[in-house]
């Protein structure tokens, strides 16, 4: 037997402002069955559609809650239509904060951790335009006689 992810769930501050914001990262949309919100303390559901899980925002529980709070979970998002670079770009215009950042000049699976603007890290992984970039590279390398690995 499997599982299947069905959704992704964020606690956070402002669930509907969270969830507005991711909205222009992702592409995904408000749930339409959902007409609760933006008052809905339990978060908003944005709907991709099928094949994809679900992201839910919901209200951080109250610090003197009884309940351990889950292990952190972060989002690896993949630009889908631009670079690596370029998405990077866009989303500390749209108040993204970089955290750590590990591309490289190699084209090694560098990636960057970055905060969304309530402080929930995620990562933008390379792009598939970046993967075929990095691969011409590697065939003219090769071409060259050079040792990928050694770089």
């Amino acid at each position: 037997m499997t599982s299947k992810i069905y959704r992704v769930s964020v606690d956070s501050k402002d669930p509907y402002g969270q969830s507005l914001w991711w909205t222009e990262v992702t592409g995904y949309t408000e749930d339409p069955d959902n007409r609760n919100f933006p008052d809905d303390p339990c978060g908003l559901l944005i709907n991709p559609g099928e094949g994809l899980p679900a992201l839910v925002f919901e209200r951080e529980r109250p610090k003197d809650s009884e309940r351990i709070r889950p292990t952190e979970m972060h989002l690896d998002i993949v630009p889908v239509d631009c670079t690596q670079d370029e998405e990077i770009e866009r989303l500390l215009a749209m108040g993204a904060t970089m955290l750590e950042d590990h591309r490289d000049n190699q084209g090694r699976e560098g990636w960057a951790v970055m905060a969304d603007p309530e402080g929930n890290n995620f990562c933008v992984l390379r792009s598939e335009q970046d993967k075929k970039i990095w691969n011409e590279k590697l065939e003219q390398m090769r071409a060259a006689g050079l040792d990928p690995k050694s770089i």
